[in-house]
């Protein structure tokens, strides 16, 4: 009989509990584990902001801080006679004495009588400041999303982020403001309307589900679809009586219509952080900077902190203004929402993908995102560091997660889905390192160590739940243990892989098989790769009548006797969209939910589709005398119109005029003939 992988593991963990319990040193690592949890108990009695506390109150706390102290220091002094076991677990108290002494340094420097309050303290203790030249100083952005470049001696380098909120109450309410004086010459019903949008929750949540689910970016081919959609929403908001009168009012007062559009912009942005909001459970008034610092903090603590771009609470002075924040550290490597000519993802194929380093770091990265409950890990957010710098020699070596403010939340992750995240049973594997980092985590530690990230207890509590969940996933054989020699046995591209985000690396390296970052030369005139600017899942999933459609035109150019090459490789990708797209239809009934590797290959075919069918147009010679073949130009047409379309919402750009322009020439040629 099979055994399971417990069974299989048997003496592993045996063996782990016997070290732990019977260790010659379990007594003293048991004094540090009492000490911390006393200490946690009390200051989360004074955590409150503007709790001041009493002096006796100080020096109660004074005298905990001290005996965590004391207790770290007498377990390190044995360090002599440490087994494996203890010499790993000695780092974890070496953690534990380095965030105590920093606070106790600090804590000592208070006026007994008068201590203040221990947030204040906490901040002191664990906030960098520095001093800025008010006269050499640059801001990029604006408003609420200032950021400083700032860069060290050391060569170091990032942005300064003031400290931010989510506070929605007044989101709408300065959208609307800002933009008030555009529409005074509006009939009075709109002015109501607007004004019922800055404080009506009830319109808010109605609008924000509007502007989600409607194309209303103005920009490139998109204009067609979103203008209507625009003036839908101009008549919900009373600015006419009728569609067909905004419309006649929009043509007039072009001027009117192009100041709607950057309305309307602004308040996308309020209903989508409206949505991120609801979708990972943060609380109004949470912070939302200081959860990339927590992460950051959560990340030392596994011994994993490389993986995610470095962030920590800093205080700027710039001259008499004193402005709190994060400072977040540049990451490395290539971002695939700004690839520049030269860029080492542009030359990486299949094989620069396999690497064991960053495929470990991306499976530490799964686990570690599911901890903090941070649900928007997709690919824009993670940064690829490669090393070489010749085709089929460039290799992945590491990657860095950044945009890490969607954690902490605290809906329940056992049983809902969110965006993102991976869930324990579809990880598949944890890293040894990982793995005995989480076996060592205690609650207490946790509390201590985020105490002065502003994460509530209850989301502290989420976090320690969620890592309950893996601990049990990887006791009952859902995830297992492994070290970087298993991808030199087990490649990527020789396993299929659901749901992780092993398929997001397997989904980049098939990417770059088929080129979709890097196009051959004839392709590269038709297609180029930009930043999307829509939900590409909302983009091709609203075009299953247009799909329906071309499918009957398809049938009708449809030859009982021959199909050419050309016609069958663009037929198939027009085939692969249906088949992509009903799946995802009859699988997720919100497709948001569908997952990346699905939605990116509904991409590819759109990408697909969009070189077949012209080279078919541009290629293909017809006789004139031939009726089937007029039907298939017709329909290879409407094909390459739907490609296009569909791909400049998703921000590329496709040069059919080009095409239009070989077609006219081939004409011409068939009439010499």
């Amino acid at each position: 009989m099979a055994k399971t992988f417990l069974q299989r593991n048997e003496s592993y963990y045996e063996r782990i509990i016997r070290e732990a319990e019977k260790s010659p040193h379990a007594e003293n690592y048991q004094k540090v584990s009492t000490a911390l949890k006393k200490l946690v108990e009390i200051t989360g009695k004074l955590r409150k902001p503007k709790y001041k506390m009493t002096p006796e109150e100080y020096e109660n706390l004074t005298n905990c801080y001290k005996e965590v102290e004391t207790a770290c220091e007498e377990y390190a002094q044995k360090k002599d006679t440490f087994g494996d076991f203890e010499k790993k677990r000695s780092g974890i108290v070496g953690d534990i004495l380095k965030v105590v002494k920093k606070d106790l340094g600090v804590l000592v420097k208070c006026n007994p009588l008068e201590p203040g309050s221990l947030s204040e303290i906490m901040g002191k203790s664990r906030v960098h400041t520095i001093v800025l030249d008010k006269d050499t100083i640059k801001v990029t952005g604006a408003a609420q999303s200032s950021r400083y470049p700032i860069s060290f001696k050391s060569g170091k380098k990032g942005f300064f982020t003031p400290k931010t909120y989510f506070n929605q109450d007044p989101e709408f309410k300065n959208a609307v403001d800002l933009y008030d004086g555009y529409f005074r010459n509006f009939p009075e019903e709109c002015l109501k309307k607007l004004e019922l949008l800055k404080t009506d929750e009830e319109f808010q949540k109605e609008f924000s589900r509007f502007v989600q689910e409607q194309p209303l970016r103005y920009v490139g081919c998109y204009k067609a679809p979103a203008k209507d959609n625009l003036i839908h929403l101009a008549t919900l908001l009373g600015m006419g009586q009728s569609k067909e009168e905004v419309t006649t009012f929009f043509e007039l007062n072009t001027r009117s219509f192009e100041r709607f559009v950057d309305f309307t912009n602004e308040l996308i942005g309020v209903a989508n952080r409206r949505r991120i909001m609801n979708t990972t459970g943060i609380k109004k008034g949470d912070s939302i900077s200081s959860r990339n610092c927590a992460m950051t903090e959560v990340a030392k603590m596994l011994k994993c902190r490389k993986i995610l771009a470095d962030s920590v609470p800093m205080k700027i002075v710039i001259g008499e203004e004193e402005i709190e924040g994060v400072f977040m550290e540049n990451a490395e490597g290539s971002d695939i929402n700004h690839l520049a000519k030269g860029d080492k993802l542009l030359i990486a194929n299949s094989d620069s993908f396999e690497s064991p380093e960053a495929l470990q770091q991306i499976i530490d990265l799964q686990v570690l995102d599911f901890i903090c409950g941070n649900t928007d890990r997709h690919r824009g957010n993670l940064f690829y560091k490669f090393e070489g710098d010749k085709p089929g020699k460039i290799k992945l070596v590491g990657i860095q997660g950044i945009d890490n403010d969607c954690a902490f939340g605290v809906l329940d992750f056992k049983k809902d889905r969110h965006m993102h995240l991976t869930h324990p049973e579809d990880m598949k594997y944890i890293s040894k390192s990982m793995l005995f980092h989480l076996s060592q985590l205690t609650e207490e530690r946790l509390k201590l160590n985020l105490s002065h990230y502003e994460i509530s207890d209850e989301q502290i509590q989420a976090v320690w739940d969620r890592v309950g969940m893996v601990k049990k996933a990887v006791e009952k054989g859902l995830i297992r243990e492994i070290d970087k020699d298993h991808w030199e046995k087990n490649p990527l591209n020789e396993t299929k892989y659901w749901n992780n985000y092993l398929a997001k690396m397997q989904g980049m390296a098939e990417d770059c098989k088929e080129k979709y970052f890097r196009v051959n030369e004839t392709d590269k005139k038709k297609i180029k790769y930009a930043k999307e600017v829509n939900s590409a899942i909302d983009v091709m999933m609203k075009n299953e009548d247009k799909i329906a459609a071309l499918r009957e035109q398809m049938k009708n150019a449809k030859s009982m006797i021959f199909d050419s090459s050309e016609y069958k490789l663009m037929a198939a990708s027009f085939e692969e969209i249906e088949k992509i797209t009903k799946d995802i239809k009859e699988n997720y009934p919100n497709y948001k939910d569908a997952p990346d590797d699905k939605i990116d290959a509904l991409r590819e075919a759109y990408v697909k589709m969009g070189v077949t069918t012209d080279k078919y147009i541009t290629l293909k010679k017809l006789v004139p005398a031939t009726g089937i073949g007029e039907k298939r130009l017709d329909f290879a047409k409407g094909l390459r119109d739907f490609a296009s379309d569909t791909l400049e919402e998703l921000g590329y750009t496709f040069e059919k005029e080009k095409a239009e322009e070989v077609l006219e020439t081939e004409k011409d040629d068939e009439m010499e003939l």
